[in-house]
């Protein structure tokens, strides 16, 4: 009798230890970033990434935007702080787009790249941004010594409906 209890007792154990396993590799394959990442970067409609942003006393609807526009997740972010873009899709026509992005500062010669600005190495990936929907979301960790001032995201978009094959989009935020 105390054998089967002492095996009851184990197999008890043993499927507490695998269960524990199992927690932390869904924990850890989500990844640390996934917890932190904002709700502006967990939809996937064009509209709800606009209703998204912390946007303070702007309010623009979606229907008011047409086309495709890069918007970011708050228009002030402190340095030391993480701010996020992505490409939101309120036209009636897919487009292409990469992981590429860079981020410029104004300068009194105009946008010049930042030199915080992620320099790659890209991955190659095609995004395709289908009407109504929100793309892949840029993150820039805004270094703790970044002087105050306005910055903008920038990438580009490709596609058969798209003049020169390709289109900047840009997105403003300022810093301090």
């Amino acid at each position: 009798m105390n054998v089967v209890y002492l095996g009851q007792i184990e197999v008890k154990f043993r499927f507490a230890i695998i269960f524990f396993i199992l927690i932390a590799a869904l924990a850890l394959s989500a990844g640390p970033s996934a917890a932190k990442s904002p709700r502006f970067c967990r939809v996937d409609k064009a509209s709800d990434a606009l209703s998204a942003r912390v946007i303070g006393n702007s309010r623009t609807s979606s229907s008011q935007l047409h086309g495709i526009q890069l918007l970011v997740s708050d228009f002030h972010v402190a340095s030391g702080e993480p701010i996020y873009a992505r490409l939101a899709n309120f036209g009636k026509k897919r487009v292409f787009y990469g992981r590429e992005f860079a981020v410029q500062h104004r300068s009194a010669g105009g946008w010049e790249r930042d030199p915080a600005s992620p320099k790659g190495p890209w991955v190659k990936v095609a995004g395709v941004l289908k009407p109504g929907s929100a793309g892949h979301c840029y993150r820039f960790d805004v270094p703790t010594n970044q002087t105050p001032g306005q910055y903008r995201f920038s990438t580009q978009i490709t596609g058969p409906e798209i003049s020169n094959g390709a289109q900047h989009r840009t997105a403003i935020f300022r810093v301090g």
